[in-house]
């Protein structure tokens, strides 16, 4: 009896050690992600207010010299010189970029509790799966996967693509989401392998058409589904630093890339509001994990402790984020105006007044009119 109870107590104690270094691995981490979230927030705020003050609206048929390392805002079309190929497929279209993904029907292992007693239980079931699904893996025998796929997932895209006369980098390039594509729907008869010509079938409908390599009639272990999506050519408005006849970022990592046509200020707005999103979800993210770490830390005792702690540390933070920030203001009144900030600077001269605005009363200019006229010579008659 004794041996169990002392193996009841090393259990509990075990069980309150693993709860207590969850809550302060959760603590810790909500933390951190709160002070990264603002820190970066501040950072990303301060750099687009920088752009915003300093970018320039250019044409994007005429490359301007002087223009060269300005943050510049140029909308137009997107333009390929060249053709985008997918040759095992036979696709040669015009287009930005062209994305095929490729899908095999693979035997998935499912697990499931068993009742109290008994085992885990086991099932098979016939799935599309764009990974290839190790069955050696698999409890059961029986159930085989091919060990690779016969086709793959590839991006094409076409060299060079230009906005007006400027070439866009392969940075930018990249930037271009997906979102803008639309499905695209090959040609079958262009296929120039005569067997994969034969085994290809279009099926489905709309958004759903796909490429069967198989028996459609009859899907087994094996046969692949092939989709195509196409990026077309289109009008779109970039912020960015111009580089020669090219684009690159800007100090503090600007830019900024929007389908369609948009003015700099509203593209600048719609960066902000994207961050800000970003900012309150790493907030509501980081706040949830310091709960979660009270939480689990209450349970031992140890909340009140460490919630001043965690207070202490965070006002330190703060603090130390908002006299950075003073010191930024500073720092940029003073290279502003440097005497007017620190108090030295003259007093301009104050301007005479005008006849205007002093006042005519006869031949007499009253420049100042809290003073009472002078006296006029006596009339005539008082000449003696």
């Amino acid at each position: 009896m004794a041996s169990q109870e002392q193996v009841d107590v090393s259990s509990g104690e075990s069980d309150e050690g693993a709860l207590l270094l969850l809550g302060l691995i959760c603590l810790l981490v909500g933390m951190v992600l709160w002070v990264w979230s603002e820190c970066n927030w501040y950072e990303v705020q301060s750099s687009l207010r920088e752009g915003i003050s300093k970018v320039i609206s250019i044409r994007p048929d005429i490359v301007n010299p002087d223009m060269d390392r300005e943050l510049v805002h140029v909308k137009g079309k997107l333009l390929s010189e060249s053709m985008v190929y997918d040759n095992l497929f036979g696709i040669r279209v015009r287009g930005l970029k062209l994305e095929r993904s490729v899908e095999m029907l693979q035997w998935v292992e499912s697990e499931r509790e068993g009742k109290e007693g008994e085992s885990k239980k086991y099932s098979y079931s016939k799935e599309w799966r764009s990974k290839v699904v190790d069955s050696s893996k698999f409890h059961q025998q029986g159930y085989n996967n091919p060990h690779w796929m016969r086709f793959e997932d590839r991006t094409f895209t076409a060299d060079p693509i230009k906005l007006g006369a400027f070439e866009l980098p392969k940075e930018i390039v990249d930037l271009i989401p997906w979102s803008w594509g639309e499905q695209f729907h090959p040609e079958l008869c262009n296929i120039p392998d005569e067997d994969l010509q034969r085994l290809a079938r279009n099926v489905g409908n709309g958004s759903n058409r796909a490429v069967y390599i198989g028996n459609y009639t009859s899907p087994s272990v094996g046969d692949h589904r092939v989709t195509f999506k196409l990026i077309p050519e289109q009008n779109v408005s970039l912020v960015a630093q111009q580089t020669g006849s090219s684009f690159q970022k800007y100090i503090g990592d600007i830019l900024l890339l929007e389908q369609g046509e948009m003015e700099a200020l509203a593209m600048f707005e719609s960066a902000k509001d994207e961050l800000t999103g970003d900012a309150t979800a790493l907030r509501i993210g980081g706040g949830v994990l310091v709960l979660v770490g009270l939480a689990l830390l209450d349970v031992l005792g140890f909340s009140g402790m460490l919630v001043s702690t965690a207070v202490a540390v965070l006002d330190l933070v703060l603090f130390c984020w908002r006299a950075d920030s003073f010191k930024g203001t500073f720092q940029k009144l003073h290279h502003e105006n440097p005497k007017r900030f620190l108090g030295y600077e003259s007093v301009p001269p104050v301007p005479a007044p005008s006849p205007e605005d002093a006042g005519i009363d006869g031949d007499i200019l009253r420049a100042d009119p809290l003073m009472p006229p002078k006296a006029s010579a006596p009339p005539a008659e008082f000449d003696r």
